[in-house]
């Protein structure tokens, strides 16, 4: 049984976030990428993909989320530590995954005296600034293929 989306706001944070870096693995495979988990809540990337013919390497960082507004990145935004971020929203029904460089993330990060965030919808001041919009929804080519013959901009 599917849980209803108020069901899923309850489910446990952990869970929330495996479930969201899984669906991601799976999507990259798909890819062509070989994908590596690291260690959960270590601070730092989730996934580690390369190519199919180990030229390329992504670093990439997963945010899950069912209820929060908005996303902490910490108080250095020059320092982001994954080269792509995927937030991942309703992970237990149909996930809608929203694909971002570590450029797009600076550009619509917020700041307040706890450190930089990453708003889902933006704020009432700056709207812009959120990053589930249609730009940016879905757009797994923003990552690139991992097949060795694959001709696209990899490197």
């Amino acid at each position: 049984m599917v849980p209803s989306k108020e069901e899923e706001e309850h489910k446990n944070k952990q869970i929330t976030g495996n479930a969201g870096l899984f669906y991601v693995a799976y999507k990259l495979s798909t890819m062509g990428w070989n994908v590596l988990p690291t260690s959960r809540n270590a601070k730092g990337i989730d996934i580690v993909a390369y190519s199919e013919d180990f030229k390329v390497i992504r670093k990439i960082q997963v945010k899950s989320f069912s209820k929060i507004q908005a996303v902490s990145f910490g108080r250095d935004k020059e320092t982001l530590p994954a080269d792509f971020y995927v937030m991942v929203s309703y992970v237990y029904t149909k996930p809608e995954a929203y694909i971002l460089t570590a450029e797009d993330v600076r550009g619509l990060l917020t700041q307040d005296k706890s450190g930089y965030w990453l708003e889902i919808k933006g704020s009432s001041k700056e709207p812009e600034k959120g990053f589930k919009k249609e730009e940016f929804k879905e757009k797994w080519d923003k990552i690139g293929y991992g097949w060795a013959n694959y001709t696209d901009k990899r490197s």
